[in-house]
């Protein structure tokens, strides 16, 4: 069972994954991240993925504080990541 730690654990250094200069909304090689929003008007921290670091920047627009919390080489690990997080807030709640 993969667990949210095992998948923090395998998770990129984003400084090896520069912006594409072909593509400033993507990296080279392509990644995808995990984000964590920090919205002031809802107390409960919410996860989102998508691909790095145009997601990014499009939370940020939304939201305002947002920030990397994982960075992945595939789009299924950022994904369950943001899920498995996201469960454990809503059990919280």
């Amino acid at each position: 069972m993969i667990t949210i730690g095992r998948l923090i654990a395998k998770s990129l250094d984003p400084e090896k994954y520069p912006v594409d200069s072909q593509n400033p909304h993507w990296t080279s090689p392509k990644s995808w991240g995990t984000f964590v929003i920090l919205d002031g008007k809802n107390p409960a921290t919410r996860y989102r993925y998508g691909n790095y670091p145009i997601r990014l920047d499009e939370l940020k627009a939304e939201f305002g504080s947002v920030r990397l919390l994982a960075l992945f080489d595939n789009r299924e690990d950022a994904k369950l990541l943001a899920d498995l997080l996201n469960a454990e807030v809503e059990v919280a709640s």
